[in-house]
């Protein structure tokens, strides 16, 4: 979308009564191709655009949306952002007001290559990786999720003081489940890989690891209940601090949803804990020069040493709670303003990781029911879990059908080491050396 739709779409807004007014676009495109049977069962190009107006008029917010952008649409569009004010609440906080003269352009080389790959290479990919697990066993049944995929984003920001934010991304992605049944036993695991260039893909990876867990964990069973020490895989620890990620908000604690709200410079977990928002961490696929009211970003130290250092906030936010603005502002076209974060990055401890050869704990590679089983306000937490029992740095037998449960808030205060080596979730938005949470409950036999 041309920035100039974007000025006669301020413009209109101005000219019928707003005082304030800011756009935000979203807008990608995708093709998808999927294989079954060594046959492409699917083969998709999808595009959107999404277009939202912020207005501001006598201290009231009101907002809109739509996907096109002729004169009939533009017209609505402020027409029912303006309607939409008239019955809103008066906020004298929530002000449009970042102006700065120069357009910031987020597109980085390493996020944007211009070149489109050839539609034939993604449906050879996506034959191939099925074509090659299900060489590996003949047990191994048809993937159910199957495929290869290019996405391109764009994101454009404008408001009526002349601020104008670009940027694009690229992301390819492969992926593959290896569902295997033996001995009437089944079990599945999928994995993928993401990249920003085709050619990095790596769809060996995604099938030596997907057939690995699935071989691995079929015998799984449950060990005696006791407590263990627990490691998550990095995909599972990444979503094990997402889910309490409302610890980090300055408008959950606006809301009293957040119980670290009067927490800030207090110890809130282990000393050894240090974890950072990094926005512009290059290898990270949450990379973003602006926020979501066109402030430049930069790294939020969220816990330093075990004390709570910060949370997420945007100009509402900030003033609200007389706290600094991180410009960690977050709004989609048909969103209000929030908070939110980018890259999480936890500091890496020890020297090595030889403590992981050390004694046993429990590795959890998969589980179910951990957004519905934890309670963001109290802390505790209950899942399904399965894994591997590993003594001595080696993994001595899978575990499946046991249930993990503790309490968040005390958890990340009984760390009992963190590595050294920094591993990726498999989205690139997480980084972490691997952390041993001490004596956590699973019940089994």
């Amino acid at each position: 979308m041309e920035m100039q739709t974007l000025e006669k779409i301020i413009d209109v807004a101005l000219k019928n009564g707003a005082d304030q007014a800011d756009i935000v676009v979203d807008s990608g495109e995708s093709i998808t191709v999927k294989s079954e049977q060594g046959e492409i069962s699917s083969y998709e190009v999808s595009g959107t655009q999404v277009l939202g107006l912020r207005v501001i008029k006598d201290n009231k917010i009101g907002s809109s949306y739509c996907e096109a952008t002729d004169d009939d649409t533009i017209a609505t569009l402020v027409k029912q952002a303006l309607e939409n004010a008239k019955y809103s609440k008066e906020e004298e906080l929530e002000k449009i007001d970042v102006q700065r003269s120069e357009l910031i352009d987020g597109t980085k080389s390493f996020k944007y290559d211009t070149e489109r790959t050839q539609p034939e290479k993604l449906i050879e990919m996506a034959l191939m990786i099925e074509k090659d697990l299900m060489a590996k066993d003949t047990c191994l049944k048809t993937p159910p999720y199957n495929g290869v995929g290019e996405y391109i984003d764009q994101s454009l920001y404008l408001n009526h003081l002349g601020t104008k934010c670009i940027e694009k991304s690229k992301a390819y992605a492969c992926y593959t489940a290896a569902l295997l049944e033996k001995d009437g036993k089944q079990s599945m695991h999928v994995h993928q890989s993401l990249t920003r260039k085709f050619q990095e893909l790596n769809p060996s990876d995604c099938i030596d690891v997907s057939y690995e867990h699935a071989l691995g964990l079929i015998n799984g069973a449950p060990v005696k209940t006791g407590h263990y020490d627990i490691v998550f895989s990095t995909d599972k620890l990444a979503q094990f601090f997402n889910v309490f990620a409302s610890l980090f908000s300055a408008k959950a604690a606006i809301n009293d949803m957040n119980p670290w709200k009067n927490k800030l410079s207090s110890i809130v977990a282990s000393p050894s804990l240090t974890m950072t928002d990094a926005p512009l961490l290059e290898k990270g696929f949450a990379y973003s020069m602006f926020d979501g009211e066109g402030n430049m970003m930069s790294e939020t130290p969220l816990i330093k040493d075990g004390v709570l250092t910060g949370f997420y906030q945007n100009s509402y936010t900030s003033k609200k709670l007389g706290q600094e603005n991180t410009f960690n502002a977050t709004r989609s076209p048909k969103s209000s303003l929030g908070v939110g974060g980018t890259n999480k990055v936890i500091s890496p401890v020890e020297a090595d990781d030889s403590s992981f050869n050390k004694g046993t704990y429990f590795e959890i590679i998969a589980e179910q029911g951990m957004y519905s089983g934890s309670d963001a306000i109290s802390g505790d937490f209950s899942f399904a879990a399965s894994g591997y029992l590993v003594e001595n740095g080696e993994r001595v037998r899978p575990i499946k059908g046991v249930t993990v449960s503790g309490n968040f808030y005390t958890v990340i205060k009984e760390i009992s080491n963190i590595g050294r080596l920094v591993h990726s979730n498999t989205s690139a938005t997480f980084f972490s050396p691997k952390i041993r949470f001490a004596s956590l409950s699973v019940a089994g036999d």
